[in-house]
């Protein structure tokens, strides 16, 4: 990870940001699997609920704005600099509009496909750009890697530059190594770990669920090795 979780950010913010979540129900336990890397997940994240509250949007858009001009600012650069944001549909391009608006950074993202037809159609993406110009890549939500993967992509094969992305929360399931070896610094506000100690904390969950949550993360961080 290329971010002290003690430090960019303030950790009270980030806890506020947690206890913000927590309080739509953006957390879910019990055993999900989604997708081909969360399997049998004592956790399920929802973060695209962030947009049934412009309190806990907003302050996603501020903390993730702060995370950024730290990586900016530090003594061994962190972060490439870039002309504009682009989101990924979905979840990731309601907290790239709330970035955009902290920031003052242009918005681009790639147009999901309408119909089937559309499969076979070149990636269309809004907003105004010229090849050569860098790209910050955000998410919601890192899992596996796969949505990151297939942005950058798509956004290299339109001739935009892309070195770095920022998450939400980093599910620690593979998707910070995978874009390394892609040539994509990943960077995340929260991680799994992180919001698991929080929860605990705060009383959220039992022992039980964190113990759980714990040995998951573990066996994922095996797999990566």
């Amino acid at each position: 990870m290329t971010s002290s979780e003690t430090e960019h950010a303030g950790t009270s913010g980030k806890d506020l940001l947690i206890e913000l979540l927590w309080r739509i129900g953006a957390f879910q336990f019990g055993e999900f699997s989604e997708g081909n890397t969360s399997k049998n997940s004592p956790i399920f994240i929802n973060t695209k609920q962030i947009i049934s509250s412009p309190n806990t949007l907003r302050t996603a858009g501020e903390l993730v704005a702060a995370e950024l001009e730290i990586l900016q600012t530090r003594r061994r650069q962190n972060l490439s600099a870039y002309q504009f944001i682009a989101g990924i549909p979905l979840g990731g391009l309601h907290l790239a509009t709330a970035l955009s608006l902290q920031i003052g950074k242009p918005l681009l993202y790639i147009r999901p496909p309408r119909i089937p037809s559309d499969l076979a159609e070149p990636p269309y993406l809004e907003g105004t750009y010229r090849p050569g110009q860098q790209a910050l890549v955000v998410d919601d939500l890192a899992t596996g890697g796969t949505s990151l993967r297939e942005t950058t992509i798509t956004l290299r094969s339109l001739g935009i530059k892309v070195s770095d992305a920022i998450v939400l929360i980093d599910r620690e399931e593979g998707a910070t190594k995978k874009m390394e070896e892609f040539g994509v610094r990943v960077h995340a506000l929260i991680t799994m770990s992180y919001l698991a100690r929080r929860l605990i904390e705060n009383e959220h969950i039992s022992q039980e669920t964190y113990e759980l949550i714990q040995a998951y993360s573990n066996m994922q961080k095996d797999k990566t090795l």
